[in-house]
């Protein structure tokens, strides 16, 4: 009969991260704003109903936005909602409305003014 030794290695704790799981808030609002997106034309758009054939369904261009223009990784706190969105006109015709939201936090006031702009600065338009 052999005798074996066996090695008993305490294993270390994992330690639990301290960072937050990032937050999916920028798909919950873009669906906010898709649902109600001929209420918010009407909100921007006193004639709205008059400039916009609102029978029709939007096109909502997110993926091609995306393509153009990918998301900025933003730790200030702030959150950006931007929609691509192709509306078809009264007189005929279609034409593009581009939607930039920023949905302000407790943090990044100072950022807020300053990130409004950054989409018409890489804009190509």
């Amino acid at each position: 009969m052999t005798e074996e030794t066996i090695a008993v290695v305490p294993l270390k704790p994992k330690r639990k991260s301290k960072k937050k799981p990032a937050r999916r808030d920028d798909e919950l609002w873009k669906g906010i704003l898709a649902d109600v997106f001929d209420d918010f034309l009407r909100f921007f758009f006193p004639d709205a109903d008059d400039v916009f054939n609102l029978k029709r369904k939007f096109v909502f261009l997110d993926k091609e936005f995306n393509r153009l223009f990918p998301p900025e990784v933003n730790t200030a706190g702030v959150r950006f909602v931007d929609k691509l969105v192709k509306v078809h006109l009264k007189g005929g015709g279609s034409n593009f409305i581009l939607v930039h939201v920023e949905i302000q936090g407790s943090k990044g006031h100072e950022e807020l003014r300053i990130n409004i702009m950054s989409p018409l600065r890489r804009s190509p338009f």
